[in-house]
């Protein structure tokens, strides 16, 4: 079978691969990380080659040589090229924005989404990246192991052990589905069309979509 056609991407005009980086490695579970200038170097160099280069194509050897790495330091913290990518989406991940699905007012959704998509500006880029190497599904797991998902998740198995019997109620199960579908789709919608609309646009158009209403379903 042939390999499928790779286009690589255009010069960028928004936003740079090291300004996504600006808080690699940053917080607390990971400054007493030695190894946070190795591996933010990779992580950029990775990015880099991925703009132009398919993914199965970069060599460790080139990879480490962009990012004036040691290959030892490259094996000391990884064991795969894709390990570091997930490494990268990891950051994304734990700086996500938070708020308690379940327990936030509706006021206080509005304004948390105008939040989302305003962190999530600064990596337009890299998705845009990511798209064109066919890794949609990182990028979907990304959003979906983020704090407000993973609280949410938390809850419903909490919520289903307190009760005598088992429930046969999936509506909260489907409910974070749809949730994490709308923040994905919304998102790489966005990115695709150049980013165009405002945090503040795309917030307004999700709460009229029903997202608050996802978890709050009895409201009036």
């Amino acid at each position: 079978m042939p390999k499928p056609t790779f286009t690589p991407l255009p010069s960028p005009t928004g936003t740079s691969i090291e300004s996504s980086l600006s808080d690699f490695g940053q917080q607390a579970h990971i400054m007493g990380n030695a190894n946070t200038v190795v591996r933010r170097s990779l992580a950029i160099a990775l990015l880099k080659f991925m703009e132009s280069t398919p993914f199965a194509d970069i060599s460790v050897t080139e990879l480490t040589q962009k990012a004036g790495v040691s290959r030892m330091g490259y094996y000391r913290n990884y064991d795969s090229k894709l390990a570091l990518l997930k490494d990268y989406l990891t950051q994304i991940e734990h700086d996500f924005p938070f708020i308690d699905l379940t327990a936030a007012s509706e006021s206080e959704f509005y304004p948390f989404l105008v939040r989302v998509f305003d962190y999530l500006s600064k990596f337009e880029l890299s998705t845009k990246i990511l798209l064109n190497q066919g890794f949609e599904g990182l990028i979907l797991d990304t959003l979906l192991n983020s704090k407000i998902f993973v609280e949410y998740r938390k809850k419903q198995a909490l919520t289903c052990q307190a009760t005598t019997a088992p429930s046969q109620d999936k509506s909260g199960e489907y409910n974070l589905v749809f949730a994490s579908g709308m923040l994905y789709h919304t998102y790489i919608h966005w990115v695709r069309q150049g980013q165009t609309e405002t945090p503040q646009q795309l917030a307004s158009w999700l709460m009229a979509g029903g997202f608050y209403r996802l978890f709050h379903p009895t409201d009036d």
